[in-house]
């Protein structure tokens, strides 16, 4: 370092001393401090704007440093370091005076120029404080000047400008009114004695067929006992804030029927100063169209269902439509005839062909059947022994076998091509090959090519996998288990590839449909429940078939199984003794199960459009039963149930009229 540079050291502003390129060759330790850069470093002989950059630049514009002979003029400019440091300085540059220069061009340095800077960055920052605080200042004089004018004018102008205000409020008053009235909603206010305030809209006068005003909200929505009792509860609570409002709003009345329509109920808080509760805002809004057009799109949605599972198995529809023909109309003409019909075999026919139906969504015509199965089982309960059945319920259940009957008819007329073509009766239609057709004419000429084709014709064509009578059980188990809240797997069948004569078995497997039904609502629990038995959250319900041979009888063999909760025997016990039926104290826990076969007996807690009544496994073991066969149930608590049914196989030659011992 020359000596020359000495002297700028103990300067209090930063001194800079930089050649015409502006290369840093000295720099004292107010510069240092000021750029937070060593002394060493910035005399390293590196551009001053690798240390600092000035906005605007250091000079004027069109100025150089070799043109600066005189001490430049004072500038404030804003500067920036490379570490982020943001200030203001004021900023001047001269020119080594001639006698230095010399003294450093004899130390071999060539023209040197030095840059003052003065840090004002405090300086600017407190003088612009003070300038906006004085800003301020008179900005806040100029509006109590201002307020003072208009409160002198206020004053002035107060009684027109009261009268002006209450023309606005009236105004304004009389819109809020029609807003209100054009909503279409029913809107009125109550307080915590639970009366409603004056301020409601039209549309409450018309769906409450009363003014609100001054009249108990209770009345209002129709409340009377207990609903009322616990209405004025929850007034009291919404009231005292003893919850959220949001909380507690969901505890009131949510809907109310008037005269056919459907109103849904809200409630919103209305609060004052200090937001404390001042009233409640009821809102009534008409969704009878909405549920109209919601029942409109179930309906369509219903009918693209019952279209898909028709037309997906075709077979199956056919099947059913034949037995349901033949229930329906058998049942018509029995209860119209001079005898009285048996009132459990009626019971189970209806069960069946509502639970057919629901396969197929058919929801007309389960509607119809679980309505005649009200009104038969209500009447067989009550029934004294020997009574003559009353002609008015005959004719009723008359009537709506006949009336499903016609629904039927109908769908299958209007859209009888689901079904595969003109529908005869229900008859099922097998396709045979022209080719295969002529040969076997070609071997009924000839006797001795013509052993042996009665059996082929039975197996390869009569016959089918005993799976396809069931291909149609899977959706409306996924249906029926959506509806209750819980989730089951496809359905399992094992030993579906067993060949089977279908009109063989056609009315005992029209009643499986019950005990798959009763597997999802009976058997399999909750996902929440399983979860907690460590289930899988997805039921599983499977069927298996098998052939046996016993006494040289051929068999079919059935078992349903799901892996529910299982049947409790102590629930049955107890059931049967509720309804006064004999229990035996010695009977085993599964000889005690086999009553849930009983007509009219049921574990569940009440009626409803899936089970309740007792009467589908009932059908099952009846159906069973009069093929020569039995039924029975095995269950373990906890782990699941299985419905077993074995008959004997008119498939099969040797299958005849062999019935099996219990």
């Amino acid at each position: 370092m020359s000596e020359v540079f000495r002297m700028f050291e103990n300067m209090q502003e930063a001194a800079f001393v930089i050649d015409e390129r502006r290369n840093v060759h000295f720099a004292n330790n107010a510069a240092g401090a000021l750029l937070d850069v060593p002394m060493r470093k910035l005399a390293s002989g590196r551009p001053l704007e690798s240390f600092v950059r000035f906005e605007p630049g250091l000079l004027e514009d069109g100025e150089d440093l070799a043109g600066v002979e005189q001490p430049s003029q004072v500038r404030e400019i804003e500067f920036v370091t490379p570490n982020g440091k943001v200030g203001f300085a004021q900023v001047s540059v001269q020119a080594f005076p001639a006698p230095l220069q010399a003294s450093l061009a004899a130390d071999g340095h060539g023209r040197r120029w030095i840059l003052y800077l003065r840090d004002v960055s405090l300086e600017k920052v407190l003088h612009n404080k003070y300038r906006g605080e004085l800003d301020q200042k008179e900005a806040v004089i100029g509006d109590l000047e201002k307020a003072r004018a208009e409160l002198e004018n206020y004053s002035k102008n107060l009684e027109k400008m009261v009268e002006a205000r209450t023309v606005e409020l009236r105004e304004a008053n009389r819109l809020l009114a029609a807003i209100l009235d054009s909503l279409g909603q029913g809107i009125s206010v109550f307080d915590r004695e639970g009366k409603c305030l004056p301020v409601y809209s039209k549309s409450a006068e018309r769906m409450f067929r009363a003014a609100p005003a001054g009249a108990a909200v209770a009345d209002l929505l129709g409340l009377q006992g207990a609903e009322r009792e616990t209405f004025d509860k929850w007034v009291e609570a919404i009231f005292a804030e003893m919850l959220a409002f949001d909380d507690l709003a969901p505890l009131g009345p949510s809907k109310l029927s008037r005269e056919g329509r459907h109103i849904a109920v809200d409630f919103h808080p209305m609060r004052g100063e200090g937001r404390s509760l001042q009233g409640v805002v009821l809102v009534a809004t008409d969704k009878t169209e909405e549920m109209r057009a919601r029942e409109e799109a179930e309906r369509e949605r219903s009918f693209a269902k019952r279209v898909t599972q028709i037309a997906r198995h075709r077979p199956q529809f056919r099947m059913f439509a034949s037995e349901a023909e033949r229930i329906l109309g058998g049942m018509a003409a029995l209860l119209r005839g001079p005898r009285d019909p048996d009132g459990e075999a009626l019971a189970r026919d209806l069960h069946t062909v509502k639970g057919g139906a629901a396969s197929f969504s058919l929801l007309d015509m389960v509607d119809a059947a679980h309505a005649c199965e009200g009104a038969l089982t209500a009447y067989l309960r009550a029934r004294a022994p020997g009574a003559p059945w009353p002609p008015e319920l005959k004719e009723r259940i008359a009537e709506g076998a006949e009336s499903m009957r016609r629904t039927l008819g109908d769908f299958l007329e209007t859209h009888g091509y689901l079904t595969g073509g003109p529908f005869a009766g229900g008859a099922r239609a097998v396709e045979v090959p022209a080719a295969t057709l002529a040969d076997w004419r070609r071997r009924l000429k000839d006797p001795s090519l013509a052993a042996g084709l009665s059996g082929e014709i039975l197996r390869d064509w009569l016959q089918e996998p005993v799976s396809k009578s069931f291909l149609h059980a899977d959706g409306s188990m996924k249906e029926l288990a959506a509806s209750l809240g819980k989730r089951v797997k496809p359905l399992l069948i094992e030993g579906g590839d067993l060949r089977v004569l279908p009109e063989a078995f056609s009315d005992l497997f029209a009643t499986f449909v019950h005990a798959f039904r009763n597997a999802v609502d009976h058997g399999l629990e909750a996902p929440e429940e399983r979860a907690a038995a460590g289930k899988d959250v997805e039921g599983q319900v499977a069927i298996k078939f098998e052939r046996l041979e016993k006494n040289g009888v051929t068999l079919l063999k059935a078992e349903i199984r799901d892996d529910g909760r299982g049947i409790e025997p102590g629930r049955v016990r107890e059931r049967l003794e509720r309804k006064g039926l004999p229990v035996d104290p010695s009977a085993s826990d599964d000889e005690i199960i086999q009553a849930v076969f009983l007509d009219d007996f049921s574990t569940a807690a009440s009626v409803t459009g899936v089970s309740g009544r007792g009467l589908g496994l009932s059908a099952v073991k009846w159906q069973a039963e009069k093929m020569g066969g039995r039924a029975y149930v095995r269950s373990s608590p906890g782990f699941g149930t299985v419905l077993a049914v074995i008959v004997p196989d008119p498939s099969c030659d040797r299958a005849g009229g062999v019935r099996l011992a219990g």
